[in-house]
């Protein structure tokens, strides 16, 4: 599927609700596993990063489930019913509300940022210090 240019959504999101319709309609069925980030990047002509912003709005709304090693899986527990009278609603959000959440997931990236150098910084202060060196 190609992205739209005259879509409101930018590129993640566009992904990111393909693959919810897609688990929505039962392309992709509880406990199947997703494309890998690198057969997204092709299928979508995007960068990484681009894939995983995707992948983090299904992860954040519990749909997915990544295993290092193995792939990312849709998770077992979804109501599928639910999912599926969200999927089918034909209205689009506005722009206004488009701007928000890309705000609000460019926000959610940039404190997990920080979250991941602060775990940097408190493991380098607890390693133990070499002793110094005598003159």
């Amino acid at each position: 599927m190609a992205l739209s240019a005259n879509d409101p959504r930018p590129p993640y999101r566009q992904i990111a609700d393909e693959l919810i319709a897609q688990i929505a309609n039962g392309d992709v069925v509880p406990g199947g596993k997703l494309p890998s980030a690198r057969d997204l990047m092709q299928r979508y002509d995007v960068a990484n990063q681009t894939v995983q912003s995707a992948l983090r709005v299904l992860r954040t709304q519990g749909l997915i489930n990544s295993v290092p090693g193995r792939g990312t899986f849709v998770s077992e527990e979804i109501d599928l019913d639910a999912l599926a009278v969200t999927v089918s609603d034909d209205s689009r959000p506005s722009p206004e509300f488009v701007a928000l959440n890309e705000r609000l997931d460019t926000l959610a990236g940039e404190l997990q940022s920080v979250q991941d150098r602060l775990e940097r910084i408190e493991s380098a202060r607890s390693k133990p210090k070499s002793p110094a060196r005598k003159r």
